[in-house]
């Protein structure tokens, strides 16, 4: 089974290629497009996974200064389809991502089902996305109004973790995006879903929760809308093993009570959170371990205790 990824951080992909290797050993190739300046460090990885790399200006047509001035979405598709249309891809394959790490063992029964069905995870509903400030919420707008013309299912399959996928299919779900103008600003995992799984249902399996740790990056960003359940991959972010991460000072993702560790720090950190209290250690995105805005939420805290005092006794 090949992956797919796009990559400009070696030391991340390559932390992931472990992990890959330990829990899912079965998975023995992979592509990955990168930017020239990444293409020696990624050709040099020590990793029992067959890598191809391929430039992403040679595959895309752009040129570096091109793709830099795309949004980090519209680059993301842009470069994915053109691994598609140049050939890059498998019949069948695995999207992912250079910091979509499993946690557990990772069975080629979780994507494709016995009977050859293929099965996807969805993490929300891209008609209760209620953000439009970033590129990647946009991104959930756009495709939701590509998926209504197109009238499908709208379920959003951006869960930030592997995904298999059938290479003519996902060529469809781009092909009918174009009828109706979408372009690159949209959720590829989502139209490719929901497109495919409209046009081709007996390829499908009923949709299943998404297993992602870490997404969003800190507890309580935004609220799931489903619960991970079981978890089985972390959405790997680099500071969160730095000072003042989520999981400094936790062991690998390879060892034992890697998994274990994270899930128990997480769900630490949501009952704090989710309660106004914020470690000093913490560089949270409320925060940023600054006293001054601890104090804010620290009152805020004490606020929310009397109204709750109050409410009991009216």
């Amino acid at each position: 089974m090949q992956l797919v990824y796009l990559s400009n951080r070696p030391e991340v992909l390559v932390g992931t290629l472990r992990a890959v290797e330990h829990w899912m050993p079965w998975a023995t190739e992979a592509v990955v497009c990168a930017p020239v300046t990444d293409l020696a460090a990624l050709r040099e990885l020590d990793t029992s996974v067959s890598l191809t790399v391929v430039e992403d200006t040679e595959v895309s047509g752009l040129s570096p200064n091109e793709l830099a001035g795309l949004d980090h979405v519209s680059r993301n598709v842009t470069l994915r389809r053109a691994m598609l249309e140049q050939g890059l891809l498998a019949e069948t394959f695995i999207l992912s991502d250079d910091d979509y790490r499993p946690l557990a063992k990772i069975l080629p029964t979780d994507f494709v089902l016995s009977d050859g069905r293929h099965q996807g995870y969805w993490f929300h509903r891209l008609d209760t996305w209620a953000a439009n400030d970033t590129a990647y919420d946009r991104a959930q707008t756009r495709t939701l109004a590509t998926l209504r013309l197109l009238g499908t299912e709208t379920l959003a399959y951006g869960a930030h973790m592997p995904q298999v996928m059938r290479r003519v299919w996902l060529s469809e779900a781009f092909e009918a995006a174009d009828d109706v103008g979408a372009g690159a600003l949209i959720d590829e995992w989502s139209l490719y879903f929901n497109v495919a799984s409209a046009r081709h249902p007996e390829g499908f399996a009923p949709p299943r929760p998404f297993r992602t740790l870490a997404w969003p990056a800190w507890p309580h960003q935004w609220e799931h809308e489903v619960a991970p359940n079981p978890i089985r991959f972390e959405n790997h972010y680099p500071e969160h093993e730095l000072p003042g991460g989520l999981f400094e000072g936790l062991a690998p993702v390879t060892t034992a009570t890697g998994a274990l560790d994270r899930i128990e720090r997480w769900r630490a950190a949501e009952i704090a959170i989710g309660e106004l209290r914020f470690d000093p250690g913490w560089k949270d995105p409320w925060t940023q371990g600054r006293a001054s805005r601890r104090r804010v939420m620290d009152a805020m805290r004490f606020g929310a205790k009397i109204r709750n005092y109050l409410d009991f006794g009216s």
